[in-house]
């Protein structure tokens, strides 16, 4: 059994946490929805929904559930707005997945390192922002840690993903 919800106010508010209940935001004509829990993105093109935290130093997390392969869904941190941003995002197929880093500036997309390979078998991917340092994990094996000055104001922290499919799910999003 499935239960699919679709539409205003989409993905609602976060549970509550030490920020309280924050409202979802998105990018526009985003459409983000729950399927059984998770959530799941159904817009054309690339879609981000996320929320404002109350610093641009933040650790951002969540549990991803993949039922083929992975097509470029990954986290949003230190989003300043729909043009400035920067994100992780996985790719490649459940067997053998790369993570990379990128930042937009001005509505300029860039690359922020190189795809790194990812471990076998993980659930979390996490990024963590502190001053200039950005460092992403999965699970708690840490891939890399990059130093770059771009967005290192921005709040916002959310999910991100290069395509539409209830396949490719979020759960357990975390700001800290």
């Amino acid at each position: 059994n499935s239960l699919l919800v679709w539409g205003s106010p989409q993905l609602g508010t976060t549970e509550a946490g030490s920020l309280g209940a924050l409202a979802w935001q998105y990018s526009s004509g985003d459409l983000w929805g729950i399927l059984d829990g998770w959530a799941v993105f159904q817009g054309a093109g690339a879609g981000m929904a996320w929320v404002l935290s109350n610093s641009p130093n933040m650790e951002v997390r969540v549990d991803r559930r993949q039922l083929e392969g992975l097509h470029n869904t990954g986290l949003v941190a230190r989003l300043v707005d729909a043009n400035n941003y920067l994100y992780v995002y996985t790719s490649g197929t459940l067997a053998g997945t790369t993570v990379t880093a990128r930042k937009v500036v001005g509505g300029v997309d860039s690359a922020l390192g190189s795809p790194t390979a990812a471990p076998s078998a993980w659930q979390t991917l996490r990024m963590t922002c502190s001053g200039n340092t950005l460092t992403v994990y999965c699970d708690s094996t840490q891939l890399f840690q990059l130093t770059d000055a771009a967005n290192n104001t921005g709040q916002g922290a959310g999910l991100f993903s290069q395509s539409a499919s209830t396949a490719r799910r979020w759960d357990n999003f975390t700001v800290i």
